[in-house]
């Protein structure tokens, strides 16, 4: 997947989320199934940025970034800000 890609997707989920979070406020909050999908969001956009920051890294380093691999939820959630 190309940096590209990886950028588009990251541009649609936040543009998702940013619906979600729009239609949460004027619709008086989310259901159960919206919340639901904000969190999924959460954790696929910490996903593609991760993948971004690795492809990136490689670069930098000499190597192709196309061995960039995602990194499955559980890693990147507990991943410290």
């Amino acid at each position: 997947m190309a940096d590209e890609d990886v950028s588009d997707r990251i541009e649609a989920l936040v543009k998702e989320e940013h619906e979600l979070l729009d239609r949460g406020g004027t619709e008086h909050g989310l259901d159960e199934a919206g919340h639901a999908r904000l969190q999924e969001i959460k954790v696929e956009l910490d996903r593609y940025w991760d993948l971004l920051r690795q492809r990136r890294a490689r670069r930098r380093a000499g190597e192709d970034p196309e061995g960039a691999s995602p990194s499955d939820a559980d890693t990147v959630e507990r991943y410290l800000q």
